[in-house]
């Protein structure tokens, strides 16, 4: 399934230079198809959210955009506020525990420290959201496979009842 779509990914964070690794690392490493966005500040994200990304790393601070600038967890709010089945993964340099807990009471899925492992850890995160995503679609499609067999079975036994019915009205005749 992961070959039959295109994966939206909105990257946001204040660092240009981060960004352009960062999605650089992801087209390269990950064997799907994806449509990765990028964004210098959490207002351009959330003016694009109807395009329905499968996936927001986000960062929690933007101070390189001014003192004005909504911040990560603001724009978390946003997110899950309008859109709370769009998982979001938290990015930053803070590694105290107290924001990673605020960004999971948020609604976050994950919380990646930007250090030496941090693309990898998000190419993993990303892997893993794909996978729910196929896992999803594909009970998705087996409902509705199931659905149309009950149906078809329906009919199979109504014109067998028809059929028998028939018989016997004809073979008392």
């Amino acid at each position: 399934m992961a070959q039959d779509r295109k994966y939206l990914i909105f990257l946001v964070d204040d660092d240009a230079k981060h960004l352009l690794l960062l999605k650089e690392h992801l087209s390269k490493h990950l064997p799907y198809s994806l449509d990765i966005r990028t964004y210098t500040n959490g207002e351009d994200a959330l003016v694009d959210l109807p395009a329905n990304p499968d996936l927001i790393i986000l960062d929690y601070y933007f101070d390189g955009v001014g003192p004005e600038a909504a911040d990560g967890v603001d724009v978390l709010k946003k997110i899950k506020n309008k859109r709370p089945e769009i998982p979001v993964v938290m990015m930053s340099h803070q590694d105290k525990i107290e924001v990673a807990v605020t960004c999971y009471d948020y609604g976050a899925k994950d919380y990646i420290i930007k250090n030496e492992t941090a693309y990898a850890r998000a190419q993993l995160v990303v892997r893993n959201v794909i996978h729910e995503i196929n896992k999803e679609e594909l009970a998705t499609k087996f409902k509705e496979s199931t659905k149309t067999g009950y149906a078809v079975l329906a009919v199979f036994i109504i014109m067998l009842i028809s059929l028998v019915v028939y018989l016997v009205i004809n073979a008392q005749g």
